[in-house]
């Protein structure tokens, strides 16, 4: 799956229906995905997804309320579609539902439903992760990746095999990154580690569009990064994390 990503937005905008219990929220035992698609197990009454030091970075706290709604930043991430015509428009994703900061290092992780692009509908788990590995080589980068937006990069997979996501089977692929600009300056310039997890549930995103949104198919991703020096002491914590979602059981006719 290729993403025509031209570039990461931060949007300082106050979300005033941000309470709708169709959004991403924090419920007093679970943080429940976009229209209840998924689920993540919390841990204590302080409904953390991971304990100390990692932290909930694109939620606000609000104090007796049984959701935390989302703070105001927005990951706006702008790609193209093919209209009803087949022709590319513009269109706006509102990026990872939940983001998580390791504070004592580089590490990430986060939670997205996104776009499964209409282009390769049947393309495989395996196929798609790779790509995405191996899309990141040249000049953009998501930056939720990893701060690396607009630099010249370069990327090499290390190893990929099926998972279990909770009653879903997934494909996960790790791969390292490179910054080649710092390469230049430094031999010994940090290399980045991702852990990249798809998940092909029954799920869809909504993108926006000038003069309305629509809902597109979707596909569950689990990302984890930091810097290798640190790597082994984030990556369990993210394997611990997998374990904890949850897909409802489809629904059947009567």
């Amino acid at each position: 799956m290729r993403f025509a990503v031209i570039g990461t937005l931060f949007c300082g905008l106050l979300l005033a229906a941000c309470g709708s219990l169709n959004a991403p929220r924090l419920e007093d035992r679970a943080f429940v995905g976009l229209r209840d698609q998924y689920s993540i197990a919390t841990i204590g009454p302080e409904r953390k997804l991971l304990p100390a030091p990692w932290r909930l970075m694109n939620f606000q706290p609000r104090s007796g309320a049984a959701a935390q709604l989302p703070s105001t930043r927005i990951d706006w991430v702008r790609m193209t579609w093919p209209d009803a015509q087949g022709d590319d428009e513009n269109v706006r994703w509102r990026g990872p539902d939940a983001v998580l900061s390791h504070v004592s290092s580089n590490g990430l992780i986060w939670v997205a439903v996104v776009p499964w692009h209409p282009s390769v509908p049947d393309r495989t788990l395996d196929v798609m992760a790779k790509n995405i590995a191996n899309d990141v080589s040249g000049s953009a980068f998501f930056d939720s990746f990893g701060s690396m937006f607009g630099k010249r990069v370069a990327s090499k997979v290390l190893s990929g095999q099926v998972v279990k996501i909770g009653s879903q089977s997934g494909y996960r692929v790790t791969f390292d990154v490179v910054n080649l600009d710092q390469r230049e300056l430094d031999e010994n310039a940090p290399v980045t580690r991702v852990d990249l997890v798809l998940v092909p549930v029954a799920v869809a995103t909504k993108l926006y569009k000038d003069g309305g949104d629509f809902w597109a198919r979707g596909l569950m991703m689990m990302f984890h990064k930091n810097d290798v020096a640190a790597y082994e002491q984030t990556v369990s914590d993210f394997d611990w994390f997998l374990t904890q979602f949850r897909f409802p059981a489809p629904k059947t006719s009567n």
